[in-house]
């Protein structure tokens, strides 16, 4: 299943008393110039932000879990997302939402992907940037004449490094860094009515929530989430923030935002 939502193919030989070779193809970015011998880029460190206004950027995905993986690792970052599940749906929503970016799936079920990132071009005022996200490079370069139609594209799985350089260089933003050896790490401020449209329910789940948290109980907080049911917008935002937190093992960060919250 993998293989294939990677455009490639498994292959079997298989001869009795012989024995058997699998052989995989899948489809890999070309690396260029590549040198045994070149020094790694320094890092910079960890990105926590970028500097500017908010901006807001479109998920476009059939895969509800491929949306709530990039929702949740780019809202810590102070964008705000929206989603959409098909190309008719992520038109409506850039009409409604007018975002900066959109993060457009290739291959997604009805109408061609890169006729919505045409239609998204051409039918809005607003102009954003558009990223593809290609389970492989083979579906987009057969139609390289067709690329105006999009700023850029990352390949699934999609690699969180590689799509906030992606991110960066379309939006020229100047990211914010925090090196890998400082402890004290900002995390966005959601207090000042950020979260003033959670449901009564989300609220409720405060105790447990942090209880679980400042005992080290992962697993407890993913149940606590799991069992919640999304009633507004800003119940959406606030489980894929304490999801991104959870899968990172942050768990002060995950107190900190509950605090923040209840302000």
């Amino acid at each position: 299943m993998l293989t294939q939502m990677l455009g490639g193919e498994i292959t079997v030989d298989s001869h009795v008393g012989v024995g058997t070779t699998f052989c995989l193809r899948i489809m890999l970015p070309i690396v260029h110039n590549l040198s045994d011998t070149a020094e790694p880029t320094p890092s910079k460190g960890q990105i926590v932000g970028y500097k500017g206004k908010p901006l807001s950027v479109l998920v476009v995905d059939h895969d509800a879990l491929q949306r709530d993986f990039l929702e949740a690792l780019l809202v810590p970052l102070g964008f705000v997302v929206h989603q959409a599940y098909d190309g008719l749906s992520g038109l409506h929503a850039v009409a409604q939402f007018h975002p900066d970016m959109v993060l457009l799936s290739v291959k997604m079920p009805g109408e061609d992907d890169l006729v919505t990132a045409a239609k998204i071009r051409s039918g809005h005022p607003s102009k954003p940037a558009i990223i593809m996200v290609s389970a492989g490079n083979a579906e987009l370069s057969a139609d390289a004449d067709r690329a105006p139609d999009y700023d850029a594209f990352v390949t699934k799985p999609v690699d969180s490094n590689t799509l906030l350089t992606t991110i960066g260089h379309v939006l020229h933003l100047e990211w914010i860094y925090v090196k890998d050896d400082e402890v004290e790490i900002d995390i966005p401020d959601f207090s000042n009515g950020y979260f003033s449209g959670l449901s009564s329910k989300i609220r409720q789940s405060f105790h447990k929530i942090r209880q679980a948290s400042e005992l080290g109980h992962v697993r407890g907080v993913e149940n606590v989430l799991n069992s919640l049911a999304i009633e507004t917008e800003s119940d959406r935002v606030f489980i894929a923030i304490i999801k991104r937190y959870v899968r990172d093992f942050d768990l002060a960060a995950i107190t900190r935002a509950i605090n923040d919250a209840e302000l």
